[in-house]
């Protein structure tokens, strides 16, 4: 082999290789657990690789030309720990959730492939994908802005008890 291919096929391998860690990297983890705070059960964010920086753990701070996944873990869901992951939904303004009259823009939307009139997730769309213990969604962070997010935990025998956790996502955008 020419020295001048063999350099060129091992730039090409060095650039596959840092396009395939740099997928890797980008992923989000968060760990859920559920704990019980002034006499009641709440959920909360025990570990997050991409916490926004000064900010407090459950802020998600997610990196201006990077696509992740997000995974959120809930531990012993069901099977030690009484509630199980449910949903997960998104809003422009916190605390203010999606409405038929006032929906998410069409953007925001998109980008977690979420309702624009509720702010739901769509977990049968983008590779998403949920399990009692398990949530894996894709935030293609076309746009630099924040969004809050919550989520959901049903009690496993009593699904009308519902706890929430509702940060930030703060997303980079890829312009």
């Amino acid at each position: 082999m020419k020295p001048t291919k063999m350099i060129i096929g091992l730039a090409a391998m060095f650039a596959f290789a840092l396009g395939s860690s740099a997928s890797v990297l980008a992923a989000v983890n968060v760990e859920l657990e559920v704990q019980v705070q002034g006499g009641t059960k709440v959920l909360v964010v025990t570990q997050n690789n991409a916490q926004c920086q000064g900010g407090p753990i459950d802020c998600i701070e997610v990196a201006s030309g990077t696509q992740p996944h997000l995974f959120f873990n809930l531990k012993g869901a069901c099977n030690g720990v009484d509630y199980r992951l449910t949903a997960f939904r998104i809003a422009q303004r916190n605390k203010q959730w999606p409405t038929p009259a006032n929906p998410l823009q069409l953007s925001t939307a998109e980008d977690f492939c979420a309702d624009e009139e509720s702010g739901y997730v769509d977990f049968m769309a983008c590779r998403n994908d949920l399990k009692s213990d398990k949530m894996k969604l894709k935030d293609y962070n076309r746009n630099a802005e924040t969004v809050y997010y919550e989520i959901t935990a049903a009690n496993c025998a009593n699904p009308a008890d519902k706890i929430f956790l509702d940060p930030q996502i703060k997303n980079g955008g890829n312009n």
